[in-house]
This record gives C-alpha cells, structure tokens and sequence, in this order.
C-alpha cells in the first residue's frame, strides 16, 4: 500500500471516530414539531374535561345562573371538586349557598362521579 492511500485511510477512519463521538457528545437538536402537545394535550385538555363531564350539567342545574357566569370548575382529584371563582363578593356568595345545602344537594346528584366535597379558589 502506498503512504498516500494509507494516509487517506487513516484520515477516514479518524473522520469516523469523531462522527461517532459527535453522535454522542452533542446535544440532540430541538424537536421543533407540534407532536409534544400530544401529551399536554391530554393532561391539560382531555383528561380534566372528561373527569368534568357528568359534573357540569348538574353544575349548571343546580347553581343560580347569576353565579355560574362567575365560577369555572378546574378539576375533580379524588372527590374534590375545585371551583375557582374570579372575585371574593362571588365566591363570598357560592361559599354561602353551599353551606345552605347546596354542596349535599351536588354530591346527592352527581353520586356516579364519586363528588365528596366542593373546594373554592378565587382567582382568574
């Protein structure tokens, strides 16, 4: 073999070496697709809405419309149903209506989602 050809071959076979360890030792590039929101999706979307579903009908029937426009139901973990509503004179008034019976009315209606309890938040 000849010193040119041996030269290019080592120069290739080091080329190939540090191909591999760049493979390694460089930071992946960001994954600039919207396949990440898959998962989001479901955690923040779906998987709430679905653990809502059979409580918001019974929500809208039961609580005066007047209030209803001020509350958001943000999530059902067990049992507990968190409502956040936007302003304290709001929320100072569902606090009232539940303690009236509101809340046994809710969890007597709503016994196939496994409601215990009503939490209220103020907030936006």
């Amino acid at each position: 073999m000849s010193e040119g050809s041996r030269e290019k071959d080592e120069a290739k076979a080091a080329d190939m070496k540090l191909q591999r360890l760049r493979q390694w030792r460089n930071r992946p590039e960001k994954d600039l697709t919207l396949s990440g929101l898959d998962g989001w999706f479901n955690r923040q979307i779906a998987r709430p809405h679905k653990q809502l579903a059979g409580i918001i009908d019974v929500w809208i029937s039961l609580v005066p419309a007047e209030v209803t426009l001020h509350c958001r139901l943000q999530s059902l973990i067990r049992g507990v149903l968190t409502v956040t509503v936007d302003s304290s004179p709001h929320r100072y008034e569902l606090d009232r209506l539940l303690r009236e019976g509101l809340e046994a009315k809710l969890v007597e209606a709503c016994g196939g989602t496994k409601l215990r309890k009503v939490k209220l938040t103020t907030g936006k």
